[in-house]
């Protein structure tokens, strides 16, 4: 058969909608036997599928609540977005404890750094036929650098989500 228009498609998920949810957007796939996936303005992240043909709500999708709460409480501390004049207190204390963390890491790399290379490669290699006691410590000393490292690129792409300033610079210096 042929397919509904787009615009009737939003109708008819519009009229199934409580009043303060909004349809968003509307993918279409290429293959003629999916349903569109129509993006809703609440719940974030929820959609419902609709069958092009007959307009029939065939499915709905939104974030388990698991992960929705985990995702709140990481980036905003569980605080509720206060809309335009607000402040979104969650994600700045966020982000300035992000920031601290990476002062952190980064006084920890300048204090672990050796004067030369020979004590470089020896801070980097892990020696397991000396013992426990210089296993444990290089173990400590190794990892700690390969950890940091790591936990940098994590905190340094991380602050994007909390302050607007750094997003875009970020991106300009990437880009």
């Amino acid at each position: 058969g042929s397919r509904i228009s787009m615009g009737q498609l939003v109708d008819i998920v519009s009229k199934t909608l409580p009043d303060d949810v909004t349809v968003k957007g509307v993918a279409v796939s290429s293959n003629p036997n999916e349903a569109y996936k129509i993006t809703l303005s609440k719940p974030r992240h929820s959609a419902v599928y609709v069958n092009q043909y007959t307009g029939e709500i065939i499915g709905a999708y939104e974030r388990i609540p698991f992960f929705r709460t985990t995702m709140r409480l990481h980036r905003w501390l569980m605080d509720s977005n206060p809309g335009e004049d607000g402040v979104f207190w969650g994600k700045i204390i966020v982000g300035i404890s992000t920031i601290a963390f990476v002062l952190l890491l980064v006084t920890g790399i300048v204090v672990w750094w050796p004067r030369n290379r020979k004590m470089l490669k020896n801070r980097l290699n892990i020696v397991f036929s000396k013992g426990k006691n210089r296993l444990w410590y290089d173990l400590h000393v190794a990892g700690g650098f390969y950890v940091s490292v790591l936990l940098l690129a994590i905190a340094l792409t991380g602050l994007t989500w909390s302050f607007k300033w750094y997003n875009n610079a970020f991106y300009d210096v990437v880009a």
